[in-house]
């Protein structure tokens, strides 16, 4: 009895290196296809559609890359082989693009698991699968959680679209402009590539230099961020900084931690041109020269395709991306839209003021110069924050959770972009 006993006990521990084997394979199944889904979704981002080009064009793409990184991630010791069928996506919801992935390890596929001690049993494979699926989440002119970011550029853009005056806002000062977001509705006014009458892609001032361009006497859209609770991530360049012009500066060279969400937020205005400052934090940021040169390149003819391109310029910090085409730049960053009202009436301003905080655009810096440190870049994105935004003002450092002051869900994204990349299943 205690021989059979032992043969069970053996038995039954053999069995349980199985289990252990294939539960280990279901989690790196899983592993492959949330890292398959994030990596698809994110072209949705780069390519500027959720901002209304149509993400159905980037389908290729996503698969491809879905399919590329998912890859990567082994399963039980070996390549999943994600086929395209294994990709699927839903554009049901404007400005919301979802993509699925299936990672199978099956006898159908011919590559099930092999087990090792329940051939005894008869058992000689067993499938394993799992699914992923994920959205890059624009809620601009839905009724979805309001967004947030942090990584913020100090700079604060009003609802003044320059290139589109109509229908015009009347709130917008100095430079007469229409909306990037409809005030009532909080969709895109004009979405879609700037070649096809949209706002992706369009070259604009988001720090003007000249004092006729000002939206107010001293007033440049310079802001001063509050530092977060973990500190500022810099370049080698940054000259550092903690009050005044000097935080200012700082916050452009650096990623602030701080999550800046959708609604009501105080903020420090920054008076004065800060031709210097300005100067010195992008060129920081960017990696431009003395002579206006040696930053990446923005691929524009890339723009309103699947994959949106740079060159890498001359002083790029990785000398093997020199002249090389890449997807990803220091120059990409995100600024924070208000909705445009007069912050400083008068020629001077408060200690701090009230803004309303209702999207986001992401931008390509383009460079700074004259007159006076005037900053140039390409729209890339834009996210609204969407008819339910109920967060405000900055909250803790960080990034992928909630943030700001204010009631309600915020959902946040990373420092490039303030279009979340999430999973939403399982």
């Amino acid at each position: 009895m205690v021989a059979a006993a032992m043969v069970v006990i053996l038995g039954l521990a053999a069995l349980a290196i199985d289990l252990v084997s294939l539960y280990l394979a279901r989690s790196e199944a899983q592993s492959s296809a949330d890292a398959a889904a994030l990596a698809g979704a994110t072209i949705f981002v780069t390519s500027g559609c959720t901002s209304g080009s149509g993400c159905s064009l980037t389908q290729t793409a996503a698969t491809n890359e879905a399919i590329s990184v998912g890859n990567k991630n082994l399963v039980g010791g070996v390549n999943p082989g994600i086929q395209t069928s294994d990709v699927a996506f839903d554009f049901s919801v404007p400005g919301d693009p979802r993509i699925t992935v299936t990672v199978q390890r099956t006898a159908a596929r011919g590559n099930a698991m092999p087990t090792f001690f329940a051939k005894i049993f008869g058992i000689s494979t067993v499938d394993v699968s799992a699914l992923a699926k994920a959205e890059a989440y624009n809620p601009a002119g839905g009724n979805g959680p309001a967004i947030g970011t942090f990584c913020v550029k100090p700079w604060l853009l009003p609802n003044c679209d320059p290139n589109h005056l109509s229908p015009a806002n009347s709130l917008c000062t100095g430079t007469p402009g229409g909306y990037f977001i409809d005030p009532t509705t909080l969709a895109i006014v004009h979405p879609g590539p700037a070649s096809q009458g949209g706002v992706v892609g369009q070259l604009m001032t988001i720090k003007p230099g000249s004092p006729g361009q000002a939206t107010a006497p001293s007033q440049f859209f310079p802001v001063i961020l509050p530092p977060g609770t973990a500190p500022a991530e810099c370049p080698t360049c940054s000259n550092g900084g903690s009050s005044g012009a000097a935080l200012y500066r700082q916050n452009i060279e650096c990623c602030n931690s701080r999550i800046i969400s959708c609604g009501a937020i105080t903020l420090q205005p920054e008076t004065g041109n800060v031709v210097g400052p300005t100067r010195q934090g992008v060129d920081c940021l960017i990696h431009e020269g003395s002579t206006g040169s040696g930053q990446d390149i923005l691929n524009v003819n890339t723009i309103g395709t699947s994959s949106v391109t740079a060159t890498g310029g001359s002083n790029n910090p990785n000398p093997s991306l020199v002249g090389q085409t890449i997807t990803n730049s220091n120059s990409i960053v995100t600024m924070p839209i208000y909705d445009g009202t007069q912050l400083c009436p008068g020629k001077s301003c408060p200690a701090s003021v009230s803004a309303n905080i209702i999207g986001f655009m992401q931008i390509f810096v383009n460079d700074e110069g004259p007159p006076q440190a005037t900053v140039h870049a390409y729209i890339l994105n834009i996210s609204s924050c969407g008819s339910s935004s109920g967060g405000g003002g900055g909250g803790g450092g960080g990034g992928g959770g909630g943030g700001g002051g204010g009631g309600g869900t915020v959902v946040t994204g990373g420092g490039l972009s303030a279009v979340p990349i999430r999973l939403i299943a399982p």
